[in-house]
């Protein structure tokens, strides 16, 4: 019995021991809610937006609320994984309810998300040359298009801003100027690369009228809705895009929703902007005397002046103060203050809702932007809609939609075109702005013609009655009021995907993606226009019996339609094994782009705004249509391997087929091979505390570039030549075939090959950082046209692939960071220089034309013209000069007059170059180099600070190391026909007036002191104080405790507040479009 109760004690022992373990192991499974809170381990504020999961379960995971709370079902024998883009991830083991979690930031120089195409990396892990631009940056834009957020802010980027016309498109180059074509890089927007012509052409196949104008077709990304903008710079990095990305690529994300509860983003600007210089010219009582001088100087009008010519009458009492025709006691008028708009707006307001679930996240954005234009008739605005939604389906499969919607709406001005309206600088000051002829404006006064409106009659044609000779500028405001430029633009963007995960990190990725671009372009030249020209036509009247005149209204229009189709698949693997990481990418992709263009010109009787359309008059009508397509296959791979984060290997090769080139041409093989090594993670490297992160990385790459190339180009075209040919009997004149030009089969592909050198340090506790790299560009095979010997029966050009162009220079950025109690501040900058040249033409032979040049060891498009020697001071000096050199430009050369110099020498036999040996005669061989236009230096630099919600950042940024030819100078300084000037031709030379650079006025400028020469270049560089912004951020404490109102921040802002230059032009990037000043207020707030 003993033995059986020893039994039942043993036994219910190990039962009782077996309940124990088993409730302890349930009670340590059971999974429950586990809150927390995460802070910031410095500011000890909540972090928001913060990654909590379960390690080695990633699909369990939350996101911490606006006050840095979460909820999640875990055990306490769990770890969760917190993370978030800026902070050191941390494991924290589950102890309990109610969490603390801090966590400790992490420098910007490392942490931050690149995106490099085809996915996203750390900095610190990156190996090839990218520069990057956030979101906070490109909010201080205020342009309607991205690519001014880049200007001064991304590293080896040049922007030159397009000006006060807020539709049209700036110019952007990527370390110097590669080719002698299209150099635009290629844009890329959430993964679609937009296929579109360079330099604000739609496409180059046709010679047809472009589709826009100069209307920027990315006006279209509204900047609010960026996340961020990466710029590939060299082929490693670029060559994922193939052939497309020779010039570089600009990568452009747009901001996606994140699991949490809906967040309202609003972000609005209000603000005025101005001209901030204008042109100072004469006024009437100076203008009536510098024009007296100017004819009285010219021995044939001394003493009879001014005589216009086709003139039989002498209106030199117009200049005689004793007559009373005498116009140097006419009020002066300001043109250039009344083409202005004085309350000129910019707007800009955006919403944005986001937010998600576990299955679906999304971004839901509208916006509104309008710029009333500094000038009278250039206007533009645009109405946005765009979403982003990503969904799963399970654990294995997810998909997304992307729709953007755009419409937009510009004027153009008078002309279709924006350089019109400070071109009215030149009216003549006496000229009235406002009067009695059409909409309230004076009709032209012209010294050839002066006509009382009265006297203008329809049907009259002033031409042949008074001999008009061009005296004056138009009216512009005049004709403006009657004529109109118009540009409607809708744009639909989108992007669907689906992604299945068959087994874990193994990504299947199918995309289809499409882009369709309508555009009508209409322009109305209303026939009332003619009593504002300086050189009348014969106005119509279609309703006299019979009718008269020539001239009736005109009315042209062109609609067109671009579509392009990405199809793609992609794959990706990653997969870590001990300490060795590998990522694997391919991805094969076929893009379309198909272009048509239609459009009319005709003639209209009717000025009623309203029926302002085709078919309402029997009048004579023209029709065209034009289009064009090609298509780029591509199949892409690339291999990535880090051996402990420390030894990096990247490699990507693609292979593209193009349609532009003949069959046997169309494929080419792009490559690009990084490597980097960051030393800082090495053993030896650990006593260097003070060095937080040091990488030294490199890479080259070959790309084709088929973007410099009209398609068909590799044909001949047929066409009719004139005469026609007589064959046999009959005596009938035919019109034959020929073949007018070279069908080079052979021309293929541009080819850029690229070498850098870098690294990329962090120090000193990750509060300062610098990059310093060296790059090395050259292309080969530039396609460049020539004209074949006479044997070879060509007349027509031929294009050949024969140019070669070298870039290269250093790229430098630094950045520092640090806090000081509740004071905070960062500086960052960055310079980088170019250095372009031309290292190869078609036989060795330069290429000039309208001032500028392409030779070989020269950049390329230098300024080529005349050097000024000096100014004659004496009849002697001009008799000696003759003696020795025979100008053959010049005649009736008097003093006052300048002197060119005599460099160069005629051509040798057999040779079309001129040699180095002046030959005592000053022709066109005696043109050479006078000014690099590409900048040999760009830069820009930021300095802020914030102190308890206040902050305060300025922005400059500059260029430098180059010439610019001054167009407004030589023409304001150039007088002629009745054409107001510059204010500096009052210190023209005189034998009283003799120490200045201003030679003597005189009419018809016989001694040619105006041709294109070193006269008029001028030092191009600057620097620009681009924008300094206020703000203060309303603490958390003041916005009420009901969670509702979760960010509340006020800014003002100025835009473009001076410029230090020598450049003596309005701006130094753009002389008849000057870039505006603005003031802005803002406000930003979340919900």
């Amino acid at each position: 019995m003993s033995k059986n109760l020893l039994h039942f004690s043993f036994g219910r022992r190990m039962l009782m021991l077996c309940f124990a373990l088993l409730f302890s192991a349930a009670a340590a499974m059971a999974q429950g809610p586990i809150s927390g809170k995460v802070t910031d381990n410095l500011t000890k504020e909540p972090v928001p937006g913060v990654t909590v999961s379960l390690k080695g379960n990633s699909r369990v995971g939350v996101i911490t609320d606006a006050g840095g709370n979460f909820k999640i079902n875990a055990s306490t024998n769990d770890v969760l994984i917190v993370s978030s883009v800026g902070y050191t991830r941390r494991e924290v083991a589950v102890t309990g309810n109610n969490m603390a979690i801090t966590l400790e930031s992490e420098s910007k120089a490392l942490s931050d998300v690149v995106v490099i195409g085809f996915g996203t990396r750390k900095k610190k892990d990156v190996t090839s040359s990218i520069s990057t631009v956030s979101s906070d940056q490109i909010e201080k834009s205020t342009a309607l298009s991205p690519e001014m957020a880049l200007q001064g802010q991304a590293t080896g980027v040049n922007v030159t801003s397009a000006g006060a016309d807020p539709t049209a498109r700036p110019t952007v180059r990527i370390r110097g100027v590669s080719t002698f074509n299209a150099a635009e890089p290629l844009y890329v927007i959430d993964g679609i690369p937009f296929l579109e012509g360079g330099a604000g052409k739609q496409v180059d196949e046709t010679n047809a009228p472009t589709l826009r104008g100069t209307v920027n077709i990315y006006n279209i990304i509204n900047p609010a809705d960026i996340e961020s903008i990466s710029v590939l710079k060299d082929a490693s990095a670029a060559a994922i895009y193939g052939v497309r990305a020779a010039n570089g690529v600009i990568l452009i994300t747009t901001k996606r929703g994140k699991k949490g509860q809906m967040r309202i983003d609003f972000d609005g600007q209000y603000g005025k902007l101005s001209v901030p210089k204008t042109y100072k010219v004469l006024n009437t009582q100076q203008y009536t005397k510098y024009y007296t001088d100017f004819y009285n100087a010219y021995p044939e009008l001394k003493n009879n002046a001014p005589v216009p010519i086709g003139q039989s009458q002498d209106f030199g009492s117009f200049f005689d103060p004793a007559s009373p025709n005498y116009i140097g006691n006419l009020p002066t008028y300001d043109w250039q203050d009344a083409i202005q708009n004085k309350d000129a707006s910019l707007v800009n307001y955006n919403v944005r809702a986001s937010g998600g679930t576990e299955a679906t996240t999304y971004n839901l954005s509208a916006g509104y932007s309008r710029n009333d234009g500094a000038f009278k008739g250039i206007n533009a605005n645009r109405y946005s809609i765009a979403s982003n939604v990503d969904s799963k389906f399970g654990k294995y499969v997810s998909a997304g939609l992307n729709l953007r919607l755009v419409q937009g709406k510009s004027n153009l001005g008078q002309f279709g075109g924006f350089t019109n309206d400070l071109q009215t600088y030149r009216a003549a000051p006496f000229q009235p702005i406002y009067g009695n002829g059409a909409n309230g404006y004076a009709p032209l006064y012209s010294l050839t013609h002066p006509l009382t409106p009265g006297q203008f009659t329809e049907g009259v044609d002033y031409n042949k009655i008074y001999g008009v000779k061009s005296t004056n500028m138009n009216n512009y405001l005049g004709a403006l009021s009657l004529n109109s430029s118009t540009s409607n633009n809708q744009s639909v963007v989108g992007n669907a995907y689906i992604q299945i995960e068959p087994v874990k990190n193994l990504k299947i990725k199918g995309i289809y993606s499409g882009t369709q671009f309508r555009v009508e372009q209409k322009t109305y030249t209303d026939f009332g226009t003619w009593q504002f020209s300086e050189t009348p036509k014969n106005p119509y009247d279609g309703y006299a019996s019979p009718p008269l005149g020539s001239t009736p209204n005109a009315l042209g229009m062109i609609n067109s339609v671009t579509t392009s189709i990405q199809k793609s698949v992609n794959i990706n693997y990653n997969h870590s094994f001990g300490d060795h990481n590998i990522d694997l990418t391919a991805d094969a992709s076929q893009q379309t782009l198909k272009w048509v263009s239609y459009g009319q010109n005709g003639s209209i009787y009717t000025t009623d705004p309203s029926l302002r359309y085709y078919g309402v008059s029997p009048d004579s009508k023209s029709y065209y249509s034009n289009n064009a397509d090609n298509a780029v296959i591509g199949l892409l791979g690339r291999a990535s391997y880090n051996y402990k984060s420390k030894y990096y290997l990247d490699a990507v090769y693609r292979n593209d087929r193009s349609s532009r080139f003949a069959p046997g041409n169309r494929t080419s093989n792009n490559y690009g091979f990084s490597a980097s090594w960051r030393i800082s993670a090495e053993d030896f490297m650990k006593s260097l505390t003070w060095i937080n992160d040091l990488k030294l990385r490199g890479g080259y790459g070959g790309l084709g570039n088929d973007q410099t190339t009209a398609g068909w180009k590799y044909l001949s075209a047929a066409g009719t030549p004139v005469p026609s040919y007589n064959l046999g009997d009959v005596q009938t004149n035919n019109p034959g075939i020929t073949f007018p030009n070279f069908a080079n089969v052979g021309l293929t592909w541009e080819n850029k090959y690229t070498t850098n050198v870098g690294f990329d340090a962090v120090m000193f506790n990750n509060k300062f950082n610098v990059t310093v790299e060296y790059y090395r560009a050259v292309t080969k095979g530039i396609i460049q046209s020539y004209l074949p010997p006479p044997s070879s029966t060509i007349k027509n050009n031929v294009d050949v692939n024969i140019g070669d162009v070298l870039n290269r220079g250093f790229e430098f950025n630094v950045g520092y960071n640090d806090r000081f109690g509740d004071i905070g501040i960062n500086l960052s900058g960055n310079l980088t220089t170019v250095h372009n040249e031309v290292l190869k033409l078609y036989q060795h032979q330069a290429l000039r034309g309208n001032g500028y040049s392409l030779e070989e060891g020269q950049p390329i498009g230098f300024l080529y013209g005349y050097k000024v020697g000096g100014i004659f001071q004496s009849q002697a000096e001009v008799d000696a000069y003759k003696a020795k050199i025979n100008d053959q430009n010049a005649k009736a050369t008097a003093p006052g007059d300048m002197y060119f110099q005599d460099i160069h020498g005629s051509p040798k036999a057999g040779s079309t170059a001129y040699n180095n040996t002046p030959d005592g005669i000053v022709n066109s061989n005696d043109q050479t180099n006078i000014g690099n236009t590409i900048p040999k230096y760009v830069y820009g630099f930021t300095i802020g600070a914030d102190y308890k919600g206040f902050d305060i950042s300025a922005f400059f940024q500059g260029k430098g190391g180059f010439k610019k030819y001054n167009y407004a100078r030589a023409a304001g300084e150039t007088a002629g026909a009745f054409r107001n000037q510059f204010v500096s031709v009052l210190n023209a030379w005189t034998p009283t007036n003799t120490n200045t650079d201003m030679p003597r006025a005189v009419y018809q400028d016989p001694n040619g002191n105006s041709r294109f020469s070193d006269r008029f270049v001028e030092d191009g560089g600057y620097l620009r104080f681009q924008n300094l912004t206020v703000g203060y951020t309303f603490p958390k404490a003041l916005l009420g405790r009901t969670n509702v109102l979760q960010n509340l921040r006020i800014s003002l802002t100025g835009i473009n507040l001076f410029t230090v230059t020598d450049y003596t032009g309005i701006d130094p990037e753009n002389d008849f479009s000057p870039s505006t000043r603005q003031f802005l207020l803002g406000l930003k707030a979340s919900f």
